[in-house]
């Protein structure tokens, strides 16, 4: 059993992990019981859900709160619970993030970017491109990008750029990382409709730290 911080008040079961909430604190336990609930594997089991709700934690003071809550709509039950069913096997038992290409931070029905790319240069100015789709009078053709930034060696304070300039119909976006160091990001970039109301499944690149 494992307690933590639960600003949602969530309880109930997710996948074999029940939630439940005693006085003023929430804990976690797997709904099995083998005889030694001691063994490695259920040990190695709760170091990974601390280690999620961790960086949860981080992301729920940024925007991606609301963009988890948004892709939580008719999949989860909030976007906590999307967050967690998404991205719990990511994360490692000892702190680390697993592989950073699993991660998932958004869903929905917009159109995911064909042949999405970037690259980085010297100065830390970022430059995506992906291939134009549709046509004249696309409906997604307004969608904004967003990106959220993790930083090799700190992935546990993600930025996330809501205003990068970015728009579906340009097939590119060029903006600047402050406080870029050459170390390898990892950036996911995900389109929003104009109303905020839809979005795509947030895509993956990775840029190559400069030594």
């Amino acid at each position: 059993m494992a307690s933590f911080k639960n600003d949602f008040g969530l309880s109930g079961k997710l996948g074999d992990v029940i939630i439940y909430r005693m006085g003023n604190k929430s804990y976690a336990r797997r709904t099995f019981r083998a005889n030694n609930p001691k063994t490695i594997k259920q040990q190695e089991v709760r170091a990974r859900f601390l280690v999620a709700i961790r960086f949860y934690q981080k992301l729920k003071e940024t925007s991606l709160r609301r963009i988890l809550k948004v892709s939580a709509q008719g999949n989860s039950f909030n976007g906590y619970t999307f967050y967690l069913e998404k991205n719990m096997k990511v994360f490692c038992a000892d702190g680390r993030i697993g592989d950073f290409s699993q991660l998932q931070f958004s869903a929905g029905k917009r159109q995911r970017a064909f042949h999405l790319r970037g690259q980085i240069d010297l100065e830390g100015r970022v430059l995506l491109q992906w291939e134009k789709v549709g046509g004249r009078g696309f409906v997604e053709d307004d969608d904004r990008l967003m990106v959220v930034v993790l930083h090799e060696g700190r992935a546990f304070c993600p930025r996330v750029l809501e205003n990068t300039g970015g728009v579906r119909k340009d097939g590119m976006a060029s903006f600047r990382i402050d406080g870029w160091k050459g170390e390898t990001l990892h950036l996911y970039c995900l389109f929003i409709s104009p109303d905020e109301k839809q979005l795509s499944m947030s895509q993956y690149v990775r840029l190559q730290g400069r030594k």
